[in-house]
């Protein structure tokens, strides 16, 4: 199984509370909300590749998290979008993982 994490929003609603920062990475709990999620995915059984997609303007965010937690198993897609009026969407961003990666398995889209 594949395990896509769509997180290429801006969280333009959450902007007043949270900065400029992207949801998944906001802490919970003492740690941030994507190694919560990280910690139940690596769980299953049939595990096979965990894939983030995330926007432009907050990649080098997620590339950070991602050094710093060592979290070398999870593959880190750029969309390209620099602003909300360039997105993507839920649809076209798990469109350009299935594409690029050629996702053929069966996969949970978080």
């Amino acid at each position: 199984m594949n395990v896509i994490f769509l997180a290429a929003g801006f969280g333009t609603r959450l902007a007043h509370i949270i900065g400029d920062r992207p949801k998944a990475l906001v802490e919970v709990g003492g740690m941030v909300l994507l190694d919560h999620l990280l910690a139940r995915v690596r769980a299953l059984p049939e595990l096979e590749r965990i894939v983030l997609v995330s926007n432009h303007h907050f990649v080098e965010q997620f590339r950070s998290w991602q050094r710093a937690s060592g979290a070398n198993d999870v593959e880190i897609i750029d969309d390209g979008a620099q602003d909300a009026a360039s997105r993507l969407g839920a649809i076209g961003d798990l469109a350009l993982v299935l594409e690029r990666l050629g996702v053929a398995r069966d996969a949970l889209v978080l």
